[in-house]
C-alpha cells in the first residue's frame, strides 16, 4: 500500500532464475591534502535492479501485471479475469492506490534478500521447448534482511505446453504454421534519486517499446504483399490449459 514499504511474503512460486541485487553508488573521497591516496568513501544511491525468468502461469502473471505501466481490471467471481490494458502514465506514482510496488523475497541457501518497493518495467514472453517463459524486469527502491518465510506450494502453478497455442494473424482467423514467437514490452523504466534518501524515491517510464517478432511458414505471394505494404494487422495469441486457465495476448 506504501511504496518501498516491506509486506511479507503470502504467495510463492517457482521460478528458473533471477538475478535481484541492490547496487550502491559507492562515493570515493578524492580531496587534496598532500598524499596521493583518497581519503575514504561515503555511501551513495542505491537501486534495485534485475530480472525473473519463470514459466507464464496465469495465477501468478497479475501480481506483476498490477505494478506494470497498465490498468488492470478484475471481473468474475472466481476464477476471475484480469483486463491489462497499457497506460500513459509517466511514473509508477500513478499506479492505483494499494499496488504501488511489489515486495520480492528470495531465499538463497537458508539466505534472505527481501527487496521492496518494485515495479515492472518491461515484460517478454517467448516460448522454450513450447513452454512459455516470462521475463520481467525489475526496479526497485532498496534491499534488507527480513524473517525467513515459510515456502508453501501451489499445486495448481502449471505451466502451458506447446498444444495448447492458438495465434490468430490476423486476429479471428487462426493459422497452424507458426514455430516461435517472442513478445516484449520495454517502458525503459529509469529509478529517480532525491536528496534526503538513498533509496530511490520513484521510478519514471520512458518511451514504451513493443514488439512482436514470429517465425511462420511462407504460403502465398499475398502474404509477402501484405508485408511489403506495410499493411497493419491485429495479432492474437492465446495460451490455454482450460477454460478458466488461460493468458491472451492482442496487438491492436
Amino acid at each position: 500500500a506504501t511504496y518501498g514499504t516491506f509486506v511479507a511474503a503470502a504467495r510463492f512460486f517457482p521460478i528458473k532464475s533471477e538475478t535481484l541485487t541492490e547496487t550502491r553508488d559507492i562515493q570515493k573521497r578524492r580531496l587534496i591534502r598532500g598524499i596521493a591516496d583518497t581519503v575514504g568513501h561515503i555511501d551513495g544511491n542505491t537501486l534495485v535492479t534485475g530480472e525473473i525468468e519463470m514459466e507464464l502461469m496465469e495465477d501468478v502473471l497479475p501480481y506483476f501485471l498490477y505494478v506494470s505501466r497498465n490498468t488492470v481490471v478484475k471481473t468474475g467471481v472466481g476464477p476471475y479475469v484480469y483486463t491489462t490494458t497499457p497506460t500513459h502514465w509517466g511514473s509508477q506514482e500513478s499506479l492505483p492506490a494499494g499496488k504501488k510496488g511489489l515486495s520480492i523475497t528470495v531465499v538463497k541457501n537458508g539466505e534472505r534478500f527481501a527487496f521492496t518497493g518494485c515495479i515492472v518495467q518491461s515484460m517478454e514472453i517467448t516460448p522454450d521447448s513450447g513452454v512459455p517463459m516470462i521475463k520481467f524486469g525489475i526496479i526497485g527502491k532498496a534491499e534488507a534482511v527480513q524473517a525467513l518465510p515459510t515456502y508453501v506450494g501451489v499445486a495448481t502453478d502449471l505451466p502451458f505446453d506447446a498444444g495448447m497455442y492458438s495465434i490468430e494473424l490476423p486476429t479471428a482467423s487462426q493459422v497452424f504454421d507458426v514455430d516461435t514467437f517472442t513478445f516484449m514490452v520495454n517502458d525503459n523504466g529509469e529509478a529517480q534519486h532525491r536528496l534526503g534518501d538513498r533509496a530511490a524515491r520513484w521510478v519514471k517510464w520512458g518511451e514504451r517499446e513493443v514488439t512482436l517478432s514470429l517465425e511462420k511458414d511462407f504460403g502465398t505471394r499475398a502474404e509477402w504483399d501484405v508485408f511489403k505494404a506495410l499493411t497493419t494487422q491485429s495479432v492474437t495469441i492465446t495460451m490455454t490449459r482450460t477454460a478458466t486457465a488461460l493468458v491472451a495476448i492482442t496487438m491492436a
